[in-house]
């Protein structure tokens, strides 16, 4: 039995090198599915960066900059009242966002910096506090006459099962909520995303039970059109 467990071991090895040898575009595509799998940054979010960064040198200014991972990148600009530049990208981490929040002229000149981030943090396995305080170094990155709005992280589906993610992500949005002060509007959409029984209502679930899909996204920007209605 061993001997055979052993073989099995060897072939499934080998069938993984293989893979990521003759089509590394399937890892890649799994990347998202297992922080484990993923740099940080990732070269994507390396790679947006750089673009973000060339798109930021001639911006105009007085625009909503919208900065986060996956499901801020994924919000539609058009459902917005205000004209916004999106420097979104997806699979990266409030920790990281921090440095790319600092290289950006934008958030000096912006009518207010709309964040959207934290979920990966905890994918990578940090806790609650962590992504607080990678917040803390966040808000201090943009300039204190700046506006800053700040998005709960999104309630996750039922299924498929991801077990302890709904406790820690619900403990991470009151420690933001908590923290975001002054100058910081929260924007907890924890009650309009989820459901009874605390998971994303599937009519937001983009099938992933992870992203929200357009229904979901404009939930989110109706709150971003609502505080943006009320602000200075």
């Amino acid at each position: 039995m061993r001997i055979l467990l052993g073989l099995v071991y060897i072939a499934a090895l080998h069938l993984v090198v293989a893979l990521a040898l003759l089509r590394p575009d399937l890892i890649d595509a799994q990347r998202w599915r297992a922080a484990w799998l993923q740099p940080e940054p990732s070269p994507y979010v390396a790679q947006s960066h750089r673009l973000f960064r060339a798109i930021d040198a001639d911006a105009q200014g007085g625009r909503l900059l919208l900065i986060g991972d996956s499901q801020m990148q994924r919000l539609d600009g058009a459902a917005l009242d205000l004209p916004a530049y999106n420097f979104a990208a997806g699979g990266d981490t409030m920790r990281h966002i921090v440095r790319r929040i600092a290289d950006y002229r934008q958030p000096r000149e912006a009518r207010a910096v709309v964040l959207w981030a934290g979920v990966n943090d905890l994918l990578h396995g940090r806790d609650p506090e962590s992504v607080r305080a990678a917040f803390t170094d966040a808000e201090r990155a943009v300039p204190a006459d700046t506006p800053l709005w700040l998005v709960s992280i999104a309630p996750v589906a039922a299924t498929p099962a991801r077990p302890g993610l709904q406790a820690r992500i619900a403990r991470t949005n009151a420690l933001l909520a908590a923290a975001c002060r002054d100058r910081c509007r929260f924007l907890d959409l924890t009650a309009r995303l989820a459901g009874g029984d605390g998971a994303l209502r599937p009519a937001y679930d983009s099938g992933d039970g992870l992203h929200l899909n357009r229904a979901g996204g404009l939930v989110v920007s109706a709150a971003i059109n609502g505080v943006a209605a009320t602000a200075p």
